[in-house]
């Protein structure tokens, strides 16, 4: 995919809110994941450049899967890069540990360190000496990503009038604004369709629903509502719903971090 074709004003939004990410303190789950994770490392996005052997460290958030390729945003420059042959970066990675899960951590949300030897905006595997996965254990973009993306089960691609995805996530508690407003671009990017972060409440102040209030029309509404977090895990509801007739959930789920990996598990479910 050509980088040029990505909006201005896109990467700019997206470099706002990774950098506000770096700022967003999660007290809650630093201070009790004090004790066991003390190896975590922070948000940081300072480039760093050895002009003698033009060795280049670039920290990039990775946002969409295209192909073979992953496209990722450096946060400091708003400069879109294109790593290729993403699945293969995972012989790339610092941490032989990380090798065991790498389609797993290589995804939208994800935050990489890349020491390599270009310059330019296209970084192949060769030219990659190493890949570090950073701050794994607090970055909780990915396991959102994948869940979000998991229970819509490519709903959202089919052609049945569906143009927009609305994202209840006003109980999710281990999330802060900025955050969940980098899922939302997440999930926006990913269909190519609209995204927003809404109730059933809100939607139906903004008159986005049917007179009777039965039903979403032309979107889906995704709920996921955090009942439990802890410090390394946390525990959820999540619901789909286009109408009373078309909805989906979850009603006893489970996401842990463990050996350097989010995972989840979806139980309870029902459909309507």
């Amino acid at each position: 995919m050509n980088i040029k074709q990505f909006k201005p004003f896109y990467s700019l939004f997206i470099a706002w809110l990774v950098c506000n990410l770096c700022a967003c303190s999660h007290n809650n789950r630093m201070d009790n994941s004090q004790d066991t994770k003390q190896d975590a490392q922070p948000l940081a996005y300072d480039l760093a450049q050895d002009s003698a052997s033009t060795i280049t460290t670039t920290k990039l958030m990775l946002v969409k899967v295209i192909g073979q390729n992953m496209i990722a945003l450096d946060p400091n420059t708003s400069t879109v890069y294109t790593l290729t042959e993403y699945q293969e970066i995972q012989k790339k990675l610092s941490d032989s540990k990380l090798q065991e899960h790498p389609v797993d951590l290589l995804t939208p949300g994800a935050f990489l360190e890349i020491t390599h030897q270009s310059s330019d905006k296209t970084i192949t595997v060769p030219e990659i000496q190493y890949v570090e996965i950073l701050d794994a254990y607090r970055n909780l973009l990915p396991v959102y990503y994948h869940l979000i993306t998991h229970i819509t089960s490519g709903e959202a691609r089919l052609a049945s009038g569906i143009s927009q995805i609305a994202l209840d996530l006003s109980q999710a508690l281990n999330l802060s604004q900025v955050e969940k407003q980098a899922i939302r671009l997440l999930i926006q990017t990913h269909y190519g369709i609209d995204c927003k972060l809404a109730t059933y409440e809100e939607l139906s102040q903004q008159q986005e629903l049917s007179a009777d209030g039965l039903s979403y029309p032309e979107g889906l509404l995704i709920t996921i509502n955090v009942t439990k977090d802890e410090a390394n895990q946390f525990y959820f509801t999540i619901a789909k719903w286009h109408s009373s007739f078309k909805a989906l959930g979850y009603n006893s789920c489970y996401a842990c971090y463990q050996d350097v990996l989010w995972t989840y598990e979806l139980e309870g479910g029902w459909i309507s």
